[in-house]
């Protein structure tokens, strides 16, 4: 009995034992898991901090980037060929531009913060390529030739008074506009009154309707003699861009009407990049006509442009993104060749140094 007595003690010593060994495993893992815990939000906090200030002085690169950069706008003045049909050279030229001037500083700035660019560094194209137009309307509406009125008019009194306009341009060509889908002329002014223009009463053809100008607001009735200015906002909205001048056809005349006279649309080729100040003042523009390659038109073009020009081969009908893609890389390697995105280059190459040095 007392055998058995002092064997049962000694089990339950033993089990208290155990059980207090256990108790003491289980506190001494859960010491350590805190102390991990601790230790891993400790090392958190210090690659948060140290991350912080990494975007902190990645940030500050940028922003200083920023401010010292000046990108150069630019805009595509042209026919179907601008102004596309089953696609757009906008886009790819953009991608193209943003992707040689920008990937090696954003794939710098991603790999500090962990963000990427979406914003700032960025080049603007606007399109302004119009359909069933001639060149001579698209120098007016470009602003490199004024628009005047053809005939003596007057503009009623009355809000949104309106009148039949006769247009033509400052050499006595008329003008017959069609109507596009996102090139507007906007405000419109007329012998000192705003208003704008908008389809009139009547047609030149299917394509052509006649124009009239709305008065804005009411005000006196105002005579506006023969060769009156008409000053649309849209004339003077993209001067100081880049231009991209994009033709499927240069030899046409008024209204689309077929001409023989390359030499005269070569000139009017010149006129309309020359009235946007980066082409007058530092030879910055690109002329791209649809021809075949080695055709008398090629050869006069590449005469009068040299290495401003490219010969495309494709109408706008034909062209797949494909197509886009390949004339966006030539064009933008031709405007880069000519020194408008030097500075640019510059300032970001150095910024991407900085992230560099900030990084070491």
């Amino acid at each position: 009995m007392y055998n058995d007595d002092r064997r049962n003690l000694t089990g339950v010593i033993i089990i208290l034992l155990l059980a207090a060994a256990l108790v003491a495993f289980f506190i001494f893992v859960k010491v350590e898991e805190k102390k991990d815990l601790e230790a891993a939000i400790q090392e958190a906090e210090e690659y948060e901090a140290e991350m912080g200030s990494l975007r902190g002085d990645a940030d500050k690169v940028y922003n200083s980037l920023i401010e010292r950069l000046t990108i150069p706008d630019f805009v595509i003045w042209g026919d179907e060929g601008a102004a596309g049909v089953n696609g757009s050279l906008v886009p790819e030229f953009t991608a193209a531009a943003e992707a040689d001037l920008f990937g090696s500083f954003d794939a710098a700035y991603s790999a500090e913060t962990q963000r990427t660019i979406t914003s700032d560094l960025t080049v603007n194209m606007y399109n302004m390529g119009v359909t069933r137009e001639g060149m001579k309307e698209i120098l007016a509406r470009s602003g490199a030739k004024k628009m005047v009125t053809r005939n003596a008019i007057v503009i009623p009194a009355g809000e949104n008074g309106k009148v039949n306009l006769e247009i033509a341009d400052e050499d006595g060509n008329d003008l017959h506009f069609a109507g596009q889908k996102n090139v507007k002329f906007d405000e419109t002014t007329i012998s000192g009154v705003p208003g704008k223009l908008t389809e009139g009463d009547g047609e030149y053809d299917a394509d052509h309707p006649h124009l009239a100008f709305v008065r804005a607001r009411s005000g006196e009735e105002t005579a506006a003699p023969e060769d009156t200015a008409i000053e649309t906002e849209l004339s003077g909205r993209y001067t100081d861009s880049i231009p991209v001048l994009f033709f499927d056809n240069i030899v046409t005349g008024n209204n689309g009407k077929a001409s023989t006279d390359t030499g005269a649309a070569i000139a009017d080729l010149k006129t309309l990049a020359k009235s946007h100040t980066p082409a007058a003042d530092n030879d910055w523009y690109v002329i791209v006509v649809t021809a075949e390659e080695g055709s008398e038109t090629d050869k006069a073009l590449r005469d009068a442009f040299g290495n401003h020009y490219i010969c495309n081969n494709k109408i706008a009908e034909d062209m797949t993104d494909e197509d886009y893609a390949a004339l966006a890389e030539k064009v933008y390697e031709t405007i880069k060749s000519q020194g408008c995105f030097d500075s640019v280059i510059e300032e970001v190459d150095k910024a991407t140094a900085e992230l560099a040095h900030t990084a070491g």
